[in-house]
């Protein structure tokens, strides 16, 4: 069954005005490594992202599993209407949101973001606040074989994504974090493994957390990328002073 089918009757991008929309497929480490490698490893039939701005680091992972030849389903949950930090400063939401008569208008992005990309039969989204769309995954009995949460940035709405999202994740699924380098966000997820004593895999400002499955080949893909990096660094060092 697919994410769509759980929540909608209608066609959700059917009838959308393109024109109302620039195109902005804006977003932060949308692109980064690890998602090819965790793609390729996990194969996954059903991905939750929780936190997806404009869509682009689901669109990336659409294409990529596309291109592997495999067959997914994501599910994007976000309220669109940008974290609090957005709204600290008088100006900014609307500068980042691109308010109209106050209202942010990023889920008309997002939906023509994947309208463009061609994604429609591959992404649907949530739009609700992450506790709530937690409460309905688990109380629906949807399992997701990867969930990427990159929502709250807070110590605490980060801590609490980790745990309502946990019953979420099939047996042999995987967790992906993002922004390790956040305080709070450290901080979260580093009580959160010692509270369920998974296993983790840094990998810069990405975390991959396992509940049981054997990540051996993540982390010797790690450290290889490591030491091409290293060895990048050195020949910019070496060049450096020959000139």
């Amino acid at each position: 069954m697919k994410f769509r089918d759980y929540f909608y009757t209608q066609d959700i991008y059917a009838g959308f005005d393109m024109d109302q929309v620039v195109p902005d497929t804006q977003g932060w480490g949308s692109t980064a490594g690890i998602f090819a490698k965790l793609l390729d490893e996990l194969k996954p039939a059903k991905i939750v992202e929780v936190g997806t701005w404009k869509g682009a680091s689901a669109i990336h992972m659409a294409k990529l599993c596309a291109e592997a030849g495999i067959e997914t389903d994501i599910l994007c949950i976000d309220t669109f209407l940008g974290a609090s930090g957005l709204w600290l400063r008088p100006g900014y939401a609307e500068e980042m949101l691109k308010t109209k008569n106050g209202m942010p208008t990023i889920f008309p992005t997002f939906l023509r973001n994947v309208i463009d990309a061609g994604l429609t039969d591959v992404i649907t989204p949530l739009p609700l606040p992450s506790r709530e769309a937690a409460t309905v995954l688990v109380k629906r009995r949807i399992r997701a074989d990867l969930i990427y949460i990159d929502g709250d940035h807070s110590y605490e709405g980060c801590l609490e994504d980790l745990r309502n999202y946990r019953p979420a994740l099939a047996p042999e699924g995987l967790m992906l974090a993002d922004d390790y380098t956040f305080d709070g966000v450290k901080r979260a997820i580093t009580e959160f493994v010692d509270e369920i004593g998974c296993e983790m895999l840094d990998t810069g400002n990405k975390v991959v957390l396992s509940f049981g499955r054997d990540i051996t080949g993540l982390r010797d893909w790690q450290a290889e990328m490591a030491e091409k990096r290293a060895a990048m660094e050195a020949r910019k060092a070496a060049a450096a002073a020959k000139d």
